[in-house]
């Protein structure tokens, strides 16, 4: 019992120094602030803009930053990526006795296939409702 009247004593009194800390801190603050406006070693800038004149800049800002970053559409890649590979020179001889390596194609990743079919909002909505049909019940979530 002398235990918990010891703790609650040593609370209530760390309690008290905390804020008498805490209180002496913030009058240093303020009495660093004013020596520095008073001398003018801080000068505070206030932002005076027009709400309006800010708002036509982010959007210029965002349709220049829209034009750099075009999006290519999957067609205009694979396009790009077929006219590479066109130039490209077998390494097969015809002297050699194995036939030559016809070309394989790349599985795409699962991350890819997931990434085409959430661009579409069905898709997404479908995802969703076999998300919640297919996961844990709720009472063991």
């Amino acid at each position: 019992m002398k235990s918990i009247t010891y703790l609650i004593i040593l609370s209530v009194v760390w309690s008290i120094i905390s804020g008498i800390i805490e209180k002496k801190k913030a009058k240093a603050k303020k009495n660093a602030a004013n020596v520095g406006l008073e001398s003018g070693l801080a000068s505070v800038e206030t932002f005076t803009e027009d709400p309006v004149t800010v708002l036509v800049e982010s959007l210029r800002r965002k349709k220049r930053v829209q034009e750099q970053t075009k999006v290519v559409s999957p067609q205009e890649r694979i396009a790009a990526t077929s006219q590479r590979i066109k130039g490209i020179k077998s390494l097969h001889d015809e002297g050699c006795p194995l036939p030559p390596k016809s070309q394989v194609k790349r599985r795409s990743s699962a991350a890819s296939q997931l990434g085409t079919m959430l661009q579409n909002r069905r898709n997404v909505r479908t995802a969703i409702v076999l998300a919640e049909i297919l996961g844990k019940p709720v009472s063991k979530k």
